[in-house]
């Protein structure tokens, strides 16, 4: 048990290079995407409309901003940004039913 300490304490304060820092925060940009994509097709089947279609698909857009900005470095903002894509579909979604 005594060997597993430092090893354990040197793993969670490792921290991510840059390089897997933008692979990580484009590979939960794609994740958002997938499950947005998911949503919306749930949704379109449940009841069709333009409203419901630009919503997702903003999104979408948002989401695909991500993982662009992650490839360019800016992964704190591209977090943000999917961040806010969840949040504008989370608070919308209810009103439109």
């Amino acid at each position: 048990m005594s060997s597993l300490g430092p090893t354990l304490r040197r793993l969670t304060t490792q921290r991510l290079t840059p390089r897997q820092a933008r692979r990580v925060r484009a590979i939960t940009a794609a994740a958002a995407m997938v499950i947005v994509a998911a949503a919306m097709a749930v949704q379109l089947n449940a009841s069709p409309s333009l409203v419901t279609l630009a919503l997702y698909g903003c999104a979408l857009t948002l989401s695909g901003t991500a993982i662009m900005l992650s490839h360019l470095g800016r992964t704190r903002v591209a977090m943000a940004v999917v961040a806010g894509a969840i949040a504008l579909v989370a608070a919308v979604d209810p009103l439109l039913r």
